[in-house]
């Protein structure tokens, strides 16, 4: 019998690209008559050996055949994955890296096994089994599965448990294909060189298994995943390691509520992924996960990467993050386990073409489940308390959306920044007001967060974030365990607002009070960010906004046209920035995205390319009111709309 209708046993590569193509037209007037049986239920050796049970079982897999045949986004994925995976035959299997992490090693492995192996469950050539168990018995081979032995480093330890998630995936999805000898080889590998490692560390209580953030999670979720792929030949170890990967998981779990955002900020992706395989292998593999698929807040995890995607179609990247918007295949898999339809949406739009995403966008992918925000009554604007973010926009499912994100919050956070107050603006599908991100994690104490070696670094220090930098010198230019909120926001047709209280963030006793509001006003067409600042004493700050635009500052310094020049040869946009409150002699001015002159400026960090930032340098003896207003232009009449008036941060509503 064939392995799968979709393809049949003399299937090829070119064949199944043939099936796709003819079953395109099909799509429009529906999928063609499928056979009943499942092809997996031909062989007794799947009930036997009890594979394939991670993430999916073999009835899952003829569900992705057929949804190939009859639906056409997953016709386009299998396409692109097909191609990849043709590419993957003539790629050299790994060597160990000497003297290196290992950690982009086991990433490797992990995309090209979930790729080749897929491709084999779905009926492929045999050519995706023989490349992918070589790549198994490469990597068995490895002398251990980190840079130092015994583990040391978060690394270390992140590299172990990624090639063990690898080789289980490997293991359970190939075990019909692999001989006695291969299995052998591969079982002793993930208990010898990831399982020994992981009940180490849990007699141990290292903190890499029990730390509250990516590494916790990622450690027991990749621990937890290789048990499960052995647990019916090595069921003792297997028994062990699951017990202590569910309660070493927990705490870092719990950082998702009460409201699911992250306090890592675009380490959401990393997190969500193994938290979800890991979910979804256990309840694949009908066991029982002690209530961690319960934790407050995870079912409504995945707002926190709808809402903190702008329409430009990158993300709020505060700390160490970078913009590419989070859409990982997880989002489909918490879709239908929280019955949160609007996920699908949303991840299934993901532009990844990237192996390490394909297949699970294929295995988790429900066409009926596919419904968007307006559909789903989704809010315009969101606060997730648990971090202090706040988002808003003027629409939905539109490109060229107005959209902002503020951030208060703990720079104590894992791989967090000194950037109270900082925000992004997006308008007319650009993002206008940019955050940098992270550096290079290889920078001389750039992860010393204790000892203040990273807040030398300019895109960790207040002065490379969007906010106010109040007395700089060359100590930390925001407290580093400031904790700041956000105690008023509000949300209504008409526009939305947040007002921070970031007094706390201040070193020293410069300042009595500062509070930074954001606004989306008339009727969310425009954005209005503004500073109340009680000095104790002179002060002397500056006022940064990071962009890529050109700027072009006005004579009298009071306002500054912002342009950006369209990809495809269309008309330039546009966003005014004027000044509508601040201290006498206030202008604005043009600087590099590089440390002021008080500043450290230690060698190695990026030179900013491409970025500069728009400045307001403010010296004040008294009380001051700082109010900048942003407005997108569409059209000439634009430059003419009605100046608002400024009003006490006290005295904010959402008809402003």
């Amino acid at each position: 019998m064939a392995k799968h209708l979709l393809f049949g046993s003399s299937y090829s590569r070119r064949t199944a690209l043939k099936v796709v193509a003819a079953t395109s037209a099909a799509v429009v007037a529906g999928p063609p008559a499928l056979a009943q049986a499942s092809s997996h239920g031909a062989g007794p050796q799947y009930l036997r050996d009890s594979h394939p049970r991670l993430l999916a079982k073999p009835s899952d897999f003829d569900a992705v055949a057929s949804r190939v045949v009859a639906d056409e986004v997953s016709q386009g994925w299998f396409s692109t994955l097909e191609e990849l995976g043709t590419e993957l035959l003539a790629a050299p299997t790994p060597a160990f890296p000497n003297n290196a992490s290992l950690l982009s090693t086991a990433r490797t492995a992990v995309n090209r096994i979930y790729t080749l192996a897929l491709l084999e469950q779905l009926g492929g050539d045999p050519a995706y089994a023989q490349r992918a168990r070589a790549e198994i018995a490469a990597i068995a081979e490895f002398p251990q599965w980190s840079r130092t032995n015994p583990p040391k480093l978060a690394d270390d330890f992140l590299s172990i448990a990624e090639m063990t998630h690898a080789m289980a995936i490997g293991y359970d999805w190939l075990y019909h294909t692999m001989s006695e000898d291969e299995r052998a080889d591969a079982r002793d590998a993930i208990i010898d060189k990831g399982l020994q490692t992981a009940l180490n560390a849990y007699r141990e209580d290292s903190i890499y298994t029990s730390s509250p953030n990516n590494v916790g999670i990622v450690t027991n979720a990749g621990f937890g995943v290789g048990a499960l792929a052995i647990a019916p030949e090595s069921p003792s170890i297997a028994r062990e390691v699951l017990r202590k990967s569910l309660h070493s998981i927990r705490p870092a779990v719990e950082q998702l509520s009460p409201d699911g955002s992250s306090p890592e900020g675009g380490y959401w992706g990393y997190v969500i992924r193994y938290l979800s395989i890991y979910l979804a292998a256990l309840e694949s593999s009908d066991v029982r996960d002690r209530g961690l698929s319960h934790v407050v807040g995870l079912s409504e995890t995945g707002n926190y990467a709808i809402y903190l995607t702008g329409p430009s179609g990158q993300f709020f990247n505060y700390s160490d993050s970078d913009p590419t918007s989070q859409q990982p295949p997880e989002l489909l898999w918490l879709s239908e386990r929280y019955s949160k339809p609007v996920y699908t949406w949303w991840g299934s739009r993901s532009r990844s073409t990237s192996t390490l995403y394909l297949p699970r966008y294929l295995l988790w992918y429900d066409p009926s489940k596919d419904v968007g925000p307006l559909e789903s009554e989704l809010p315009l604007d969101i606060h997730f308390a648990s971090v202090e973010v706040a988002t808003f926009r003027s629409a939905w499912e539109d490109p060229n959306a107005l959209f902002a994100g503020f951030k208060a919050g703990d720079n104590a956070s894992s791989h967090g920044d000194l950037d109270e107050g900082t925000f992004v603006i997006d308008a007319n599908g650009r993002r206008w007001a940019t955050e940098l991100g992270k550096d290079n994690y290889g920078l001389s104490g750039y992860f010393d967060y204790d000892g203040g070696r990273r807040w030398n670094y300019y895109r960790k220090r207040a002065e490379g974030q969007n906010t106010l930098v109040i007395n700089p010198s060359s100590a930390p230019d925001q407290l580093p365990d400031a904790s700041c909120t956000i105690p008023r926001y509000e949300s209504s047709a008409s526009g939305g607002y947040a007002i921070a209280d970031l007094t706390s963030a201040v070193p020293g006793d410069a300042v009595t009070s500062w509070k930074r509001g954001l606004a989306m006003v008339d009727q969310r067409q425009r954005i209005l960010v503004q500073d109340e600042v009680s000095p104790n004493g002179h002060v002397a700050a500056w006022w940064f906004m990071h962009t890529t635009a050109q700027v072009a500052i006005s004579e009298d310094g009071r306002s500054a046209w912002l342009t950006m020049e369209d990809e495809d040869g269309g008309n330039p946009a546009n966003l005014l920035v004027q000044m509508l409150s601040a201290p006498p002699g206030s202008v604005f001015t043009l600087r590099d995205a590089a440390p002021l002159p008080t500043s450290p400026h230690p060698q190695g960090q990026s030179p900013n390319t491409g970025v500069s930032k728009l400045a307001i340098e403010v010296s004040a003896d008294e009380a001051f009111r700082l109010a900048v207003l942003f407005t997108p232009i569409t059209a000439p009449v634009d430059q003419d709309l009605p100046i608002p008036s400024v009003i006490a941060l006290q005295d904010w509503s959402t008809d402003m």
